[in-house]
């Protein structure tokens, strides 16, 4: 299995669960159903450069498709003019009382207007259109560049967002990661306020831009170009030190090790009852604990 940034993070949460690894990263399951969040930053992503994670392109949340059929309060004539625009049976609507009609329209074809974008992503189109203006003054053409990059060494993997000409050297290449988040400017706590210190932010670059080396063989810088949903913009560059580099290698070290050891023992689970009702995959998995501990208490 290669090494992944994302597979690195799982690797190091104190609760992970081996099978769990197994179904998202061997299978390729979705650790989690996808909040709407997840699902705005794709789409943000997927409409900017061109397509979010995988190549594809992330569709927006619609609402409800509109019925065009009458209301059930509808009058005679009301029912008789829809079924004389929409019905092609040649129904013979003379004669016929209010509930025949309704019973027939009921039995015709649905006849919907579609669903619009809901109001999350019609204010994400607006930023969208934000961050192509940024683009412009910027002068970053993402027309120049390569927009999900699947790039794979001898043991690690990586999904770079974009890769183009550098921002402040165009004889050099530089990769990209775009981020939409909902927080503000300077969130320390959930944002982007002090990304220095946000273990995520430094192992995501430092993945990506030693998977590019073992590829490309050079050093080529990266940045998060982070867009807030308040229309607001941070570009990071982050930089690798030797230390950085060195901890990261430790990172993959330690991550390969824990797989093979988790791939000798069928990557055995070790969820108990409170861990595995709340697993995405518990409905198939064969190491589910199914038994919940029973406190006797004597009073």
């Amino acid at each position: 299995m290669l090494i992944s940034q994302s597979l690195i993070k799982e690797v190091l949460k104190p609760d992970h669960c081996p099978k769990q690894i197994y179904f998202s990263f061997v299978q390729g399951y979705e650790l989690i159903e996808p909040s709407e969040s997840m699902l705005l930053g794709r789409y943000f992503e997927s409409e900017l450069i061109g397509a979010c994670r995988g190549g594809a392109k992330q569709e927006p949340n619609l609402t409800l498709p509109t019925s065009l059929k009458p209301k059930a309060n509808a009058n005679k004539e009301e029912l008789i003019d829809y079924i004389r625009k929409y019905d092609d049976t040649g129904f013979d609507v003379a004669g016929q009382n209010n509930s025949e009609l309704k019973e027939f329209i009921k039995f015709m074809p649905k006849n919907e207007t579609p669903g619009e974008k809901t109001k999350p992503f019609k204010e994400c189109d607006d930023l969208i259109l934000f961050a192509k203006e940024v683009f412009v003054k910027i002068g970053l053409d993402v027309n120049e560049g390569e927009s999900q990059v699947d790039i794979r060494s001898e043991t690690l993997s990586g999904n770079i967002d974009h890769r183009n000409y550098d921002l402040q050297d165009r004889s050099k290449l530089a990769n990209y990661d775009v981020k939409w988040t909902a927080t503000k400017i300077d969130d320390r706590w959930n944002g982007w306020g002090d990304p220095e210190n946000d273990i995520n932010s430094e192992i995501q670059a430092a993945h990506y831009t030693i998977v590019t080396y073992e590829v490309l063989g050079k050093w080529i810088p990266f940045y998060f170009m982070v867009f807030g949903k308040d229309k607001w913009v941070k570009i990071f560059q982050f930089k690798l030190t030797k230390d950085a580099i060195d901890r990261h290698y430790d990172r993959i070290a330690h991550t390969s090790a824990i797989i093979r050891e988790y791939a000798e023992n069928n990557f055995k689970g070790n969820g108990d009852f409170n861990k595995c009702i709340s697993c995405p995959f518990y409905d198939i998995c064969d190491d589910k604990s199914t038994i919940i501990n029973i406190e006797t208490i004597y009073i």
